[in-house]
């Protein structure tokens, strides 16, 4: 059996096995077709999901609506009828709303009020006609009014004609983002905030709109710290009880949770394999904390952190293009959902539920070994959409990746009293084996296409490239890995696309995932359907790293210019070409900020303040830049 036959089956599979008719080749089919059993998937998901829609309750006054309003046209017919139509009875229903529309009628016909009426008939009145009087208005005031309205039409045309020109807006159809109006880009504007600290060398950081939470360590003996700058005073306020001699690298916020890794100093540790002489391996535990941060916008006291999860991280028993136990987060409701590798080298995708600031939860999602990890996280705002990548390595050294989905509808009860049930899937969304960096912005799914043939401007269309991701040799597991601050990717293309991670790379190496670049495409996330996204001419070509935000999406572009598009307003957004330069240490985006430091701003060893100390300076902003 074909796609074509089994896709003309499917409509009909659920029919097929309740009547017990022979479907065993198309069953087969399903087992050996990905592109079959995801659209089988889709039609379950449809079902269930008109399934669990509520039945509608009529309400309590739409009988005496209804009838009020068969009255009323009663009352009609019997005005345009004929004497023999008049003289059928009136149903007995009815009678009384008759009764109640004639009471309430300001005036009524002669025909009607006969019909209605309980007297004797009534004789006939002649009227005198009555001439019709015409108001007489100026010759030149009506052609006046002519002209002002023909003015008015006039320019309501041109206007819309003008604007239509000037942002090249193309009428949506299926399958586009809905532009409710004809809109031009917004502009991002930045902010730049300077603090004094002792802890000079800045590593990571994200922000919010109160503040900047940021890791850094100290000149000479090596202590690390976690601080909060409140941007308002420009004040930094350490967030740990005393300093930490391991590296600490922030991951995110939200739900009123801070969350970091602690990496400590690597050491060599002997392993002794079966049948051989033991060997040297390396090795490095490593903590995940949580801190719960003020709720109002003012700083609380210094409270002690919640380690959610620890390990070790073994060199020999994870690939070796992989640097870090951790390979993404994403937070959705009060639950965190995160990538992670055991010390045996096996990748899980675990989700942790937080109430009254601490894990109560644990839910382990997805696992994976055999050189193959689970990376990229995300999820809709409440959940019910998970969406994450598996990547492996092949010996040919290039880098593939599929995206994977779990969805979780809510279905009545089949049988007996209405129950709330939820039913879970878990299917592999996209097995083309070149879909990178899964990124949920409110209802739009994000990634990056390896495979060169989607259009990301219909005015400006690129040649097709193969863009293949290569490995490159990099430090493994050292304190202090001497990389460029900068990671260049080594991919086919007609340009050189330079990466600025979310984390310093001299401190914390980055995944060689980092380094694809592909074309950036959107699905909706309620029915998969591909988007085509309205960039501006600065978007073109193939793209790199992107972050997704609560309502936008960043990522670099051949041109290694940062870009920027609101997936709520569904429009594309200007950052500037200089407001993010290309020497930036980091980039980080976290809910509705998006934070950097340059050495161009502030250099390793900091700024020499006369009265406290050296100063750092980070640039931010929010988006959108007041509460919507």
């Amino acid at each position: 059996m074909n796609c074509t036959e089994a896709r003309e089956l499917l409509s009909i599979y659920r029919e097929l096995k309740n009547d017990q008719a022979n479907a065993t080749a198309l069953e087969l089919h399903l087992e050996h077709c990905s592109l079959c059993s995801r659209e089988l998937h889709h039609y379950h998901l449809v079902g269930q999901r008109l399934h669990a829609l509520p039945s509608i309750e009529p309400s309590a006054t739409a009988y005496t609506r209804l009838m009020q309003a068969l009255a009323k046209e009663h009352m009609r017919f019997l005005e345009r009828s004929s004497s023999s139509d008049i003289a059928t009875p009136v149903p007995d229903f009815l009678e009384p709303y008759l009764r109640e529309y004639h009471q309430q009628a300001t005036s009524i016909s002669t025909l009607t009020a006969f019909s209605s009426a309980d007297t004797h008939p009534l004789p006939v009145l002649n009227l005198p006609p009555q001439r019709r009087r015409t108001a007489h208005r100026p010759q030149l005031a009506v052609l006046g009014l002519v002209a002002t309205f023909l003015m008015v039409v006039m320019a309501g045309g041109l206007t819309s004609l003008l604007l239509l020109a000037k942002t090249n807006q193309n009428v949506p159809t299926t399958g586009s983002f809905n532009q409710a109006q004809v809109q031009q880009p917004s502009q991002v504007t930045t902010a730049t905030y300077t603090t004094t600290t002792d802890y000079s060398h800045i590593v990571s950081a994200i922000a919010d709109r109160h503040y900047i939470y940021y890791t850094a360590y100290s000149n000479g003996t090596i202590r690390w710290m976690l601080e909060q700058m409140d941007i308002k005073t420009r004040i930094s306020t350490p967030l740990l009880t005393g300093t930490n001699l391991g590296t600490l690298i922030l991951l995110g916020s939200a739900n009123d949770q801070l969350l970091w890794l602690q990496l400590d100093t690597p050491k060599m540790v002997s392993h002794k394999h079966s049948g051989s002489h033991p060997t040297d391996v390396q090795e490095r535990t490593w903590k995940l904390y949580a801190l719960a941060l003020p709720t109002d916008g003012v700083t609380n006291a210094v409270k002690n952190p919640i380690q959610l999860l620890q390990g070790t991280f073994v060199a020999d028993k994870v690939p070796s293009w992989v640097y870090t136990p951790i390979q993404g987060i994403s937070f959705a409701q009060n639950a965190l959902l995160m990538a992670w590798l055991d010390g045996n080298g096996l990748s899980h995708l675990t989700r942790y539920t937080f109430v009254q600031q601490a894990h109560t939860d644990t839910t382990e999602i997805a696992t994976v070994g055999d050189g193959h990890i689970l990376t990229s996280p995300t999820s809709t705002l409440d959940g019910t959409s998970l969406y994450w990548a598996e990547e492996w390595l092949t010996a040919d050294n290039v880098l593939h990746s599929n995206v994977w989905s779990q969805q979780t509808v809510v279905v009545p009860a089949q049988h007996g009293k209405w129950i709330t049930q939820s039913q879970t899937s878990t299917f592999l969304l996209r097995d083309d084996e070149m879909s990178f960096h899964p990124q949920v912005v409110t209802d739009t799914l994000f990634l990056l296409s390896t495979n060169g043939t989607w259009t990301a401007n219909t005015s400006n269309t690129p040649s097709p490239v193969q863009a293949t991701t290569t490995v490159t040799a990099m430090a493994r597991l050292t304190p202090m890995a001497t990389a460029s601050a900068n990671m260049t990717a080594n991919t086919a293309g007609p340009s050189t696309l330079t990466v600025t991670n979310r984390v310093d790379p001299m401190i914390y190496l980055p995944q060689i995932d980092a380094l694809v670049r592909g074309t950036l495409r959107a699905f909706s996330t309620n029915n998969s359907v591909e988007l085509k996204l309205p960039l501006d001419g600065n978007s073109d070509g193939l793209v790199a790293a992107p972050q997704g935000g609560n309502r936008f999406l960043l990522w670099q572009s051949s041109n290694n210019r940062v870009n920027m598009f609101d997936a709520q307003a569904q429009l594309p957004v200007n950052i500037g070409a200089t407001a993010i330069t290309q020497d930036a240490k980091f980039l980080a985006v976290n809910g509705d900020t998006a934070v950097w430091f340059a050495p161009a701003q502030t250099d390793n060893v900091g700024n020499q303040s006369a009265d406290n100390g050296p100063t750092i300076t980070f640039q931010m902003f929010n988006w959108p830049s007041k509460a919507a």
